[in-house]
């Protein structure tokens, strides 16, 4: 059954949540997500990330070259870059340092499968990229990457907060039981 929702009885509050006269309801809003860009010359390795971060919610661009990727963000907003180092033309070390002189604040996650991989790695990392990963990419670790790099909470709780949230209920619930 849909019961209608007047304005002027409702609020608006932080977690999607609506009140109405005593009925509070969830909603199925998700708040705006990020937009990441994607820069990798390896279409299976482009195509595997798109698809788990746009079904992790995501605004998902990609570039198959760097050249492609430095356009990419000129004609969006980008929150987010995840670069593979080693591309041909432009590679990801200089998309890296082209991004930190232009837009300092744009988040990057570089990425390599080079036998060598330390070097450019650690490379990317004096240049301004925020987090490495080496490739293959596991992508439950690459969605935590992201995450942290997008300043988002995990999906996980921690121990000690479910902890905390258990002994805040159980304290409520003593306190309520002795004011009725």
């Amino acid at each position: 059954m849909e019961v209608p929702i007047r304005k002027a009885h409702c609020q608006v509050r932080p977690l999607s949540t609506v009140l109405c006269g005593g009925l509070t309801e969830r909603l199925a809003v998700k708040p705006q997500m990020a937009t990441i860009l994607i820069i990798d010359d390896n279409s299976a390795t482009r195509n595997m990330l798109r698809t788990a971060l746009s079904h992790a919610g995501y605004t998902v661009l990609v570039a198959a070259t760097g050249v492609d990727g430095l356009e990419q963000c000129q004609e969006h907003q980008i929150d987010l870059i995840l670069t593979d180092i080693l591309m041909p033309g432009t590679d990801g070390l200089t998309v890296i340092a082209i991004l930190k002189r232009g837009r300092p604040h744009v988040k990057i996650i570089a990425m390599t499968g080079a036998s060598d991989q330390k070097d450019f790695l650690n490379t990317a990392k004096v240049l301004g990229a925020h987090a490495i990963i080496q490739k293959p990419v596991d992508l439950s670790h690459m969605r935590e990457m992201v995450k942290k790099e997008l300043g988002e909470a995990s999906e996980t709780p921690s121990i000690k907060g479910t902890q905390n949230a258990r002994i805040k209920l159980a304290e409520r619930g003593k306190m309520g039981g002795q004011h009725r």
